[in-house]
């Protein structure tokens, strides 16, 4: 069974939040859904509960939806970022955010918005497999480069496994014991 995507919605009109709560029910099985009506409120619930995307209005009292996502989207493991709001267009979003986003204008049906939380959350787990493959690529150079790995044909998944176990030797304890050879 696959984990559902967390996602957290920030709007301070409390009539929006109901409305997008009950159009979005259906979700509820693939999606963990947050409403929160404040960024206060939303920052609260990020330092417990980290989550995949945020969906947040610009404009709202005291702390902006601009600003929750300049700091969550900036953060390591950074939710994926959608912004919902009734700005005439995209630009002064772009004025406001400096990290990546995704941008709807209000009203949006509920067909949009779920494309757009789809298409935020496969992007956000590309990325990171991306990252993955990356630092497994640094990962095996630098093991060769320092002798921990001596064949230059093994895959690349194989070669980390071996260069890990190797470590684990060198570290003693016997440490990867527990775990099938």
């Amino acid at each position: 069974m696959h984990e559902k995507t967390k996602i957290l919605f920030v709007d301070n009109d409390l009539a929006f939040l109901a409305a997008l709560k009950r159009r979005l029910s259906p979700f509820q099985p693939a999606w963990d859904m947050r409403f929160e009506s404040s960024a206060e409120a939303a920052l609260k619930y990020f330092e417990y509960v980290p989550f995949d995307v945020l969906v947040t209005d610009l404009e709202m009292p005291r702390i902006g939806g601009s600003l929750i996502a300049n700091l969550l989207g900036s953060m390591p493991n950074a939710p994926a970022i959608i912004i919902l709001t009734g700005e005439a267009s995209r630009e002064g979003a772009d004025r406001q955010l400096c990290v990546p986003f995704q941008y709807l204008a209000k009203p949006c049906d509920p067909v949009s918005l779920v494309k757009a939380v789809t298409h935020a959350r496969q992007k956000s787990l590309s990325q990171i497999s991306t990252l993955y493959d990356q630092v497994l690529e640094i990962v095996v150079h630098k093991m060769r480069q320092h002798g921990l790995l001596h064949t230059d044909e093994l895959p690349l998944e194989y070669a980390t496994l071996l260069g890990i176990r190797h470590i684990a030797d060198l570290l003693g304890d016997n440490c990867l014991d527990d775990h099938p050879k």
